[in-house]
C-alpha cells in the first residue's frame, strides 16, 4: 500500500473519530463545555478534535472523553476504523 493511501486512511479514521465523538455528545444533549467538564479535557481540545485539528489525538485523551460519553475508547476507535474500512473497500469494488 503506498503512502497517500496510508494516509488517506488515517483521515478517514480521524474523520470519522472526529464524527463519531460529535455524534455521541449530541446524542447526550451535552455541549462541548459540559462534557470538558465531564472527561477532564479541555473545551479547546474538544473543539479541536470534533473538527479535525488534531491528527493524532493521544489515547489518554481519548480515555477521558470517553469515559464522559458513557462509553469505552474501544468503542469510539473500533467504530472509526470500520467506517474506514468500509470506504476503503468500497473504493476498490468501484
Amino acid at each position: 500500500m503506498n503512502r497517500n493511501k496510508i494516509n488517506q486512511i488515517h483521515l478517514e479514521v480521524i474523520d470519522n473519530l472526529s464524527k463519531n465523538i460529535k455524534k455521541k455528545r449530541c446524542d447526550m444533549g451535552i455541549s462541548q463545555s459540559h462534557l470538558s467538564a465531564l472527561s477532564g479535557v479541555e473545551n479547546t481540545t474538544i473543539s479541536r478534535l470534533e473538527n479535525m485539528e488534531i491528527a493524532n489525538p493521544k489515547l489518554l485523551t481519548l480515555s477521558k472523553l470517553a469515559k464522559g460519553l458513557n462509553t469505552t475508547i474501544a468503542s469510539l476507535i473500533t467504530a472509526a476504523l470500520s467506517l474506514a474500512n468500509h470506504c476503503c473497500i468500497e473504493q476498490y469494488l468501484n
